[in-house]
């Protein structure tokens, strides 16, 4: 655990889904100050994005081992200027298997289910699929590999239906993908993108880029260069995001220096995402606590966010103030030891608006008892509302080795 809580201090925010979080998986980050005020973000699946053009939904619970959420200045290669919101994979066991079930029943018939299967194949293969449903919102994902190379696919069904297959190669400082993606909104497309990284001595040199094309006319062209390097005991940080979308041309740049000092993290930069208009932003971090701000030629708006995981419990909050607009969510679980291995917790999720004199807002109890990788899954969802519902239900997590959460308690230990 003591690995966990250094990480939220001096890397905030890294979330780690838990098993209430299959009840909705954007409450692992919404209450973050990015996600607070609408401030535009790029979702990547391990720094990369998983569709270059068109609608690109959440994946589903149990298909990711953790989120990070980075500024800007922070944001790999394919950021585009924006706060990125990155998706890491799980790893695939060397021997037998990773494997996980969810199942949620709800009185309002917003059932949620979820499973997924890792496993070593003959051959030095690899495969890693998974399949979710969260409400109305369905998500499959494939994949299978050797080494650097890899297929996959990934499926998803609302009102927004789609499909990717996709294949990749990432040896050494390269990485390609070429995918064939199917959106009923936006028809069938070919979709090509490329990077390339190298290391001089203490500077980073990033380049990429990528096309979509769709009936031989081209959707959106993008390209990237991001550079990293030390200046004056700081990092300073430069990268210029050209895009294309549809004969209209884009030119966008960030560039800001990051510091820390002693228990203070601070981040400073100008921020111009292809599009948009430029804006300013300032990070300071101390402790599970962060301070973000933006300035531009309307208003200052930003807010505070707080990420506390502990023995005891986990509290992540979030309070953003947008012109007359103020907006206060996170969820609180506290909890108590049960027996030699098991785990009582019990809290709230809540989304709390003002604007305009007016106050609206959700809220959702939530219970949980663990014991081991086994979940028992009690909440009331909507408590504000007339129309409540009740939802209940197990995770159950089998593994060859123990999960994520306990071998950083190790390590810390």
């Amino acid at each position: 655990m003591s690995a966990i809580i250094l990480a939220s201090m001096i890397a905030l925010p890294v979330m780690w889904p838990a098993p209430a979080d299959i009840l909705e998986t954007s409450s692992i980050y919404s209450w973050t100050c990015s996600e607070l005020l609408g401030w535009h973000s790029r979702l990547t699946r391990d720094g990369v994005p998983v569709l270059i053009w068109g609608h690109e939904p959440l994946p589903g619970w149990g298909s990711f081992s953790s989120v990070k959420m980075r500024s800007p200045l922070e944001a790999g290669l394919w950021g585009n200027g924006k706060w990125e919101i990155d998706f890491e994979s799980c790893e695939v066991p060397d021997s037998s298997y990773a494997s996980g079930i969810g199942l949620l029943e709800n009185t309002s018939f917003q059932n949620r289910y979820t499973a997924y299967l890792r496993r070593p194949l003959p051959a030095d293969l690899f495969m890693d699929f998974s399949l979710s449903r969260e409400d109305t919102l369905r998500n499959q994902r494939y994949v299978i590999g050797r080494g650097n190379i890899a297929l996959g696919g990934r499926g998803w069904q609302t009102t927004e239906d789609g499909y990717t297959l996709w294949s990749s190669w990432n040896p050494a400082n390269f990485m390609t993908r070429f995918s064939f993606v199917h959106l009923n909104t936006g028809g069938r497309q070919w979709e090509l993108l490329g990077s390339y990284s190298t290391q001089f001595g203490e500077v980073l040199f990033q380049t990429g880029a990528a096309g979509s094309l769709s009936d031989n006319e081209m959707q959106m062209v993008e390209g990237h260069t991001r550079l990293e390097f030390p200046f004056q005991g700081m990092t300073a940080i430069l990268r210029t995001d050209i895009t294309e979308s549809q004969d209209e041309f884009s030119l966008g740049g960030t560039a800001g220096l990051t510091a820390r000092y002693g228990f203070l993290d601070i981040q400073a930069g100008a921020v111009l995402p292809p599009g948009s208009d430029i804006s300013f932003i300032g990070i300071i971090g101390a402790g599970p606590a962060e301070l973000n701000l933006s300035i531009d030629s309307d208003c200052i708006e930003g807010g505070l966010q707080t990420l506390i995981i502990r023995e005891f419990g986990y509290l992540h909050s979030g309070v953003s103030l947008k012109e007359d607009t103020l907006r206060f969510a996170g969820t609180v679980m506290p909890s108590v030891g049960w027996g030699a291995s098991g785990r009582i917790h019990g809290g709230v999720t809540w989304d709390l608006l003002n604007a305009h004199d007016h106050t609206s807002g959700t809220m959702d109890i939530k219970s949980l008892f663990t014991l081991g990788n086994f979940a028992f899954i009690f909440a009331v969802e909507d408590i504000l509302d007339d129309y409540r519902s009740y939802t209940f239900g197990i995770t159950w997590i089998f593994n060859d080795r123990p999960p994520r959460r306990a071998v950083e308690e190790e390590d810390g230990d």
